[in-house]
C-alpha cells in the first residue's frame, strides 16, 4: 500500500475537524442554519461581477484582474507569514486594487482560521467596491459551505482533485443556493521540467548556431519523446479527470453542467418500470459495512472507506424519507467478527451519529460474512412477520473469514424471509451472488463512484411484496393491507383494501 499523499492527509485531518465542529455546541449544522435563517450572515457581493468591475478594465491598457492571498504557511514551504496580521493585510491588499481576496482557513497545515477571514472582511467591509472575499478550504461538506457564508465570505473554493462528481455538483449547487458562486480548481498538466528545460535549450541553441541547426536539432529530440497523446505523469492515468465533464455556458457559470446531471437522474427515474406492484409498507434493515483493511484502497478517492461513509450517510437520510415506519440497525465486519454498531432505530439521527465517528470505525483485519449475516439475522427474530426484513451489505473484499458452512446461514435466512443485497466494491464472488438470488435481493458491483452511489439509491425504495399464501392475502399480512390499485397479477387469489374493511 502506497504512502498517502499530503492531500490525503490534509483530507483526513479535516474530515477529523468538522465531525468535531458539527457535535460541538453552538456549530452543530441546526445551529449554523439557524443563524442563517436568523439573516445573520453579512451581505454578500458576486465573484463573477466583481471580477469584471477592474477599474482598468475601460482604459486603453487594462489589466488583469488581481486576487490576493493570506496564508501563513503552507505544507511545502512551511512557514511563511507567521507575524502577519490577517485585518491589517487585508486592508492593505484592497487599497493596493485587489479583486478577490483569499483567505486561508485550514488550521493545520496552512495555519489559518475562519476568524481570519472574519476580520479580513470586517476590515474592508466599508470600502466601496470592496473586494470579494473567498475561503481557501478543503471542502467536501455542506457544512463548511454554510459555516463560510455565515463568516463573511463572498465564494469558496471547490478542489476538483478531491471530490467525486456527484458530491462536486451537489456542493456547487448547495453554495449557488447560499447566493455564492463557487471557484472550482482543477489541475492539468502534460510537459514535465525536463521537457521544458531541453525546450528552452533548443531556443537558446537557435540563437547562437542558426536556424537549421536548431531545427533539426529540436527534431531529433521531439522523436524521442512521448508522442503528443501521451501524459508525462503515467500515474494521471489511474484518475478520472471529472473535471473534463464540466462544460461552462458562454456566461462562465456550470450551473447548466449541474442542470444537466439533474435532468438525467430524472429520465433514468421515470424510465423506470410503472407497473402497478404492491410494496411492503414496514421495513427493517440492517446495514452491513464492510470495515476490513480492503477499504483502505483507493480505486474510489480518497479510499473506499471514505466514500462508503459518505454514501451510507446520504442513503440513511433518503431511506428514511422514503420509509418512515422503517427501522435500520448497523453492522460493522472486521477483523473476522460482526461488531454491533448501532440497535435498530426509527430515529435516522441515531443511525447517522453512529456512522459519524470514523475512530469507531477505522478498517483492520478480514471481512466475515457468516458472522457479521448471523448477527444481523439474530436481530431481526423478534421482528413482526408482516414487516420486511432486509440486510443490505456494502462488501470491499474478495475474501471472507467465516467459522462455519455459510450456505447454512443461507438456508436459514431463506427460511426466514430475509432478503439480502449486496453491492461490492471488488470484483463479483459467486458466494455473493448465491445470496441475493436465493433471498430475493439485488446484487451489483460497483464500476465507479458514481455506479456506487446509483446501486446503492436503488434500494431506497420499498421492495416488491412477495407473493402470500391465499389466506394471508386476504387479510394483507396481520391487518396492513395495500390499495387494490397497488396489488401486482403475481399475488394470488383476490385482496380488500383498507377502505373495503373500514
Amino acid at each position: 500500500m502506497s504512502a498517502p499523499t499530503i492531500l490525503e492527509k490534509i483530507y483526513t485531518q479535516r474530515q477529523k475537524d468538522v465531525e468535531v465542529a458539527k457535535a460541538t455546541p453552538g456549530t452543530k449544522p441546526e445551529d449554523i442554519q439557524t443563524y442563517l435563517d436568523m439573516g445573520l450572515a453579512p451581505t454578500q457581493i458576486s465573484l463573477v461581477p466583481r471580477l469584471k468591475s477592474n477599474p482598468s478594465i475601460d482604459t486603453a491598457e487594462p489589466s488583469l484582474s488581481l486576487m490576493a492571498e493570506i496564508k501563513r504557511a503552507s505544507p511545502s514551504k512551511g512557514e511563511i507569514a507567521m507575524s502577519k496580521n490577517p485585518a491589517k493585510q487585508g486592508l492593505i491588499y484592497a487599497l493596493a486594487g485587489a479583486s478577490v481576496i483569499s483567505v486561508l482557513t485550514e488550521p493545520t497545515w496552512f495555519k489559518g482560521s475562519l476568524l481570519d477571514m472574519r476580520l479580513v472582511r470586517q476590515a474592508v467591509d466599508k470600502l466601496p467596491n470592496r473586494p470579494a472575499i473567498l475561503r481557501k478550504e478543503f471542502i467536501f461538506d455542506e457544512y463548511q459551505i454554510a459555516e463560510a457564508r455565515l463568516h463573511g465570505a463572498d465564494t469558496v473554493l471547490l478542489i476538483v482533485a478531491m471530490l467525486t462528481q456527484e458530491l462536486l455538483a451537489s456542493l456547487y449547487a448547495y453554495s449557488v443556493s447560499l447566493g455564492m458562486e463557487p471557484l472550482v480548481e482543477s489541475h492539468k498538466c502534460y510537459i514535465s521540467i525536463s521537457d521544458y528545460e531541453e525546450n528552452e535549450a533548443g531556443v537558446s541553441r537557435s540563437r547562437t548556431k542558426g536556424k537549421k541547426k536548431a531545427t533539426d536539432k529540436r527534431k531529433k529530440d521531439k522523436a524521442k519523446r512521448k508522442p503528443k497523446d501521451v501524459q508525462a505523469y503515467t500515474w494521471e492515468a489511474n484518475f478520472a479527470r471529472s473535471w473534463e465533464t464540466v462544460q461552462e455556458d458562454e456566461g462562465g457559470s456550470l450551473q447548466g453542467a449541474v442542470n444537466d446531471w439533474m435532468a438525467r437522474g430524472r429520465r433514468k427515474r421515470l424510465l423506470q418500470p410503472q407497473n402497478a406492484i404492491r410494496r411492503t409498507i414496514i421495513r427493517h434493515m440492517v446495514l452491513l459495512i464492510d470495515l476490513s483493511s480492503s477499504m483502505m484502497d483507493r480505486d474510489m478517492r480518497p479510499t473506499r472507506f471514505a466514500v462508503t461513509l459518505q454514501y451510507a450517510r446520504e442513503f440513511v437520510l433518503e431511506w428514511f424519507d422514503q420509509n418512515p415506519l422503517g427501522q435500520m440497525a448497523v453492522v460493522g465486519m472486521r477483523a473476522g467478527v460482526g461488531e454491533r454498531i448501532c440497535d435498530m432505530s426509527g430515529n435516522p439521527q441515531d443511525v447517522l451519529k453512529s456512522i459519524s465517528d470514523r475512530h469507531k470505525l477505522e478498517p483492520i483485519g478480514e471481512p466475515s460474512l457468516q458472522n457479521s449475516i448471523e448477527m444481523a439475522r439474530n436481530s431481526m427474530n423478534h421482528l413482526p412477520t408482516h414487516s420486511s426484513r432486509e440486510i443490505l451489505i456494502i462488501f470491499g473484499s474478495l475474501t471472507t473469514c467465516d467459522p462455519g458452512n455459510i450456505h447454512d446461514t443461507l438456508d436459514e435466512c431463506v427460511k426466514n424471509r430475509i432478503r439480502i443485497s449486496i453491492v461490492a466494491l471488488a470484483a463479483e464472488m459467486k458466494i455473493c451472488r448465491d445470496l441475493c438470488d436465493k433471498t430475493g435481493g439485488q446484487f451489483g458491483v460497483a464500476l465507479n463512484e458514481g455506479h456506487f452511489k446509483d446501486l446503492l439509491f436503488e434500494l431506497v425504495p420499498p421492495p416488491a411484496q412477495r407473493a402470500l399464501p391465499r389466506s394471508s392475502a386476504a387479510t394483507g399480512g396481520a391487518g396492513f393491507t395495500a390499495s387494490g390499485k397497488e396489488l401486482s397479477s403475481s399475488v394470488s387469489g383476490e385482496a380488500l383494501c383498507c377502505c373495503s374493511i373500514l
